[in-house]
C-alpha cells in the first residue's frame, strides 16, 4: 500500500457522499437522458460509458430553455484522459429548428456530435465558465473551489447561477446522450462539488485517482506577472487590464515563477514546456512571435517608454493566430531550459507581431480577466526522477591517529637597526602610449513604417566592444521620425554585442544604421 492510499480513500468517500442527484435513464439502448440540480456554481456531473464498436455519438443539453444555467459539455477518453470534444453554451448558437430563450432570444445550450471508436469515455457537464484547465482530465477544471463565481463575476456578490447580463438562473440542468452505449455501473451518478481537482492532482501525483494514473512528472509554473505596452501611448501602464493586446503598436509581457521546481532540477530533466494562451479576440489574423526578455520589469510600472530589452525581432518562435475563443499551445522548451540552467535570466517573454506579419492583431486573456479567468499557463513535463532510495547505514568512525610530539621552539633573534631613508630619485619620463587597434562594424537595415524592432552589431571574436551607436542612416529631415528606445551592450553578450531598439513613427519604410566599435591588441582596420 502506498503512502497516498489514505488520501485516495478520503477522496473517494467525499465523492460518493455528495448530495442527491435525480437521474432519468431512457428505456431504449440508443440513448440516455440525464437531469439534476447543482447547488454551487463549480459542481460537475460526471458519467462514463462504453462503446462496443465505432459509433456516432451526440450529446445535447436542454438546461437553458428550462430556466437553468448555460452548460458546458466535455468529452474525455477514459484510458488516456485526453479531451476529445468541448461544447460551451456561451457560443450562443441556435441549432436547426431550435427556438431561443423567450426572454433574451439566446440559445445557450451546448451540443456536439463526434464519431468515436470502441472504448470507454467520460462525459462531464459543468456550468459556463467552468471549463477544463488543459487538454486532459488530470488538469482539472478552471473554477473548482469557487462555488459562487458567477455572482462574483457579474454582480460582485456571493450569489450563484447568474447570467452574463446579471439575470438570475437556476441550478437545474438536463442533457441527452445518443449512441449505442452501456453506462458504466456505479459511475453515472458522480457529482463533484467544491473540489479543487488541481490541488489534489499536486498532492496525489503518481497515485491512482478514481482508477486513473496521474502523471507525477507534470507541473504547472504559476504566472507571476502579465501586461502589455503600447508605442502609441508610450508612458501608459496597462497592468490592470483584462486583456493582453498584441499588434497595432502593442506587445504583451509575461513572466512565470519556476521556484517550485524540484531540488536538483536541471535542464536535461525537462522533457517539454508548453505555453498555453487563451485567444479572447482576433482583430487581424496573422503570425505572432515570442521573444525572450533580458531585463527586469514590473507589471504595475512598465510602459513602452521603459520597455525591457528583448532578443530582437526575428530571434524568437513564431505561431499563427486565426481564431478566437480557443487555447493556443506553444512549445517553449528551449527557452525554459535556459531559465533552469540560469535562473537569474528568467525575465519572461514578450509577444509581438512577427516580421512577416506586421499587421496581425490579437487579444489574449490576462490574469485580471475575472469574466473568464483563462490565465496564461506554463505546463512543464519533467523526466521521472524515480523514488528516493533508502538511506544507507552510517559507517563506523575511523580510529584517530596518534598526535605527534611538538618540537622545541627556537630562540628569537635580535631586531636590527632601521637604516636611514635614501634620497628620492628623479621621476622618469612616461613612455608613449601603445596604439589602440579598432574595428568598426556597421550594418544597415530597413525599418517598416509604424513599427519597432531590435538590431544587433556583433564584434569579431578576437575583439571586445568599447562603443557603438544607431539611428537614421541619412542626415535629413526623416531622422526625426526614428526614435531610439534603447542603445547599449546587449545584457547577455555585453562584451561583444551592441543592441539597439528603434521605432519608426512614419508610415513609410526608413533606412537605419547600427554600428559597434571593437578593440583588439594590434592593427587598425575598418569594415
Amino acid at each position: 500500500m502506498s503512502a497516498f492510499d489514505p488520501e485516495i480513500g478520503m477522496l473517494r468517500k467525499y465523492l460518493l457522499g455528495l448530495g442527491a442527484l435525480t437521474l432519468s435513464l431512457a428505456a431504449d439502448a440508443a440513448g440516455l437522458d440525464y437531469q439534476g440540480t447543482f447547488t454551487t456554481d463549480d459542481q460537475l456531473f460526471v458519467t462514463q460509458f462504453t462503446l462496443a464498436a465505432t459509433e456516432p455519438v451526440q450529446a445535447f443539453s436542454s438546461s437553458w430553455l428550462r430556466g437553468g444555467f448555460a452548460p458546458v459539455l466535455s468529452l474525455f477518453n477514459l484510458a488516456s484522459g485526453e479531451l476529445l470534444a468541448l461544447a460551451s453554451g456561451s457560443q450562443n448558437s441556435c441549432g436547426p429548428s431550435e427556438a431561443g430563450d423567450p426572454v433574451s432570444g439566446f440559445c445557450w445550450d451546448a451540443r456536439f456530435a463526434v464519431s468515436l471508436t470502441a472504448g470507454s469515455y467520460r462525459l462531464v457537464l459543468s456550468q459556463d465558465g467552468n471549463t477544463p484547465l488543459g487538454p486532459t482530465w488530470d488538469d482539472g477544471y478552471l473554477m473548482s473551489g469557487q462555488p459562487d463565481y458567477t455572482g462574483l463575476s457579474y454582480l460582485g456578490s456571493e450569489q450563484r447561477f447568474i447570467n452574463v447580463d446579471g439575470s438570475p438562473r437556476s441550478g437545474a440542468w438536463a442533457f441527452s446522450l445518443h449512441a449505442n452505449v452501456v453506462p458504466e455501473p456505479g459511475t453515472c451518478a458522480l457529482m463533484l462539488g467544491g473540489l479543487g481537482l488541481l490541488a489534489w492532482r499536486r498532492r496525489l501525483a503518481g497515485a491512482a485517482f478514481l482508477g486513473l494514473a496521474l502523471p507525477a512528472a507534470a507541473l504547472e509554473a504559476p504566472l507571476m506577472a502579465d501586461t502589455h505596452i503600447n508605442a502609441g501611448l508610450p508612458a501608459q501602464n496597462f497592468g490592470a487590464l483584462p486583456t493582453l493586446n498584441v499588434g497595432g503598436g502593442a506587445s504583451a509581457l509575461l513572466r512565470f515563477d519556476l521556484s517550485g521546481l524540484p531540488n536538483g532540477m536541471t535542464a536535461a530533466k525537462l522533457i517539454k514546456a508548453n505555453l498555453l494562451l487563451y485567444v479572447n479576440r482576433v482583430g487581424t489574423p496573422g503570425t505572432l512571435e515570442l521573444l525572450s526578455v533580458y531585463a527586469p520589469w514590473d507589471e504595475a510600472g512598465v510602459s513602452h517608454a521603459a520597455a525591457p530589452v528583448n532578443g530582437g525581432a526575428g530571434s524568437g518562435q513564431s505561431f499563427a493566430v486565426a481564431k478566437a475563443q480557443q487555447f493556443l499551445s506553444v512549445d517553449i522548451s528551449k527557452i525554459v531550459k535556459g531559465w533552469i540552467s540560469n535562473p537569474a535570466s528568467n525575465y519572461g517573454l514578450q509577444l509581438q507581431p512577427a516580421l512577416n506579419s506586421p499587421g496581425a492583431v490579437a487579444f489574449f486573456d490576462s490574469k485580471e480577466n475575472t469574466g473568464t479567468a483563462h490565465v496564461a499557463r506554463l505546463d512543464l513535463t519533467l523526466a521521472d526522477q524515480g523514488p528516493q532510495g533508502v538511506q544507507g547505514l552510517q559507517g563506523p568512525p575511523g580510529v584517530p591517529g596518534a598526535q605527534g610530539i611538538q618540537g622545541p621552539q627556537g630562540p628569537r633573534g635580535f631586531t636590527g637597526l632601521t637604516g636611514p631613508a635614501g634620497p628620492q630619485g628623479p621621476q622618469g619620463n612616461q613612455g608613449p602610449a601603445g596604439p589602440m587597434h579598432l574595428h568598426y562594424v556597421s550594418q544597415t537595415h530597413t525599418l517598416a513604417g509604424n513599427t519597432w524592432s531590435g538590431y544587433s552589431a556583433v564584434c569579431p571574436g578576437n575583439t571586445r566592444l568599447v562603443g557603438g551607436g544607431c539611428g537614421h542612416r541619412d542626415n535629413n529631415s526623416a531622422q526625426d521620425e526614428i526614435n531610439v528606445n534603447y542603445a547599449g551592450p546587449r545584457p547577455d553578450y555585453s562584451t561583444q554585442v551592441y543592441q539597439c531598439n528603434l521605432r519608426n513613427h512614419s508610415g513609410d519604410n526608413r533606412a537605419i544604421r547600427i554600428w559597434a566599435i571593437c578593440a583588439e591588441a594590434s592593427g587598425v582596420t575598418q569594415h
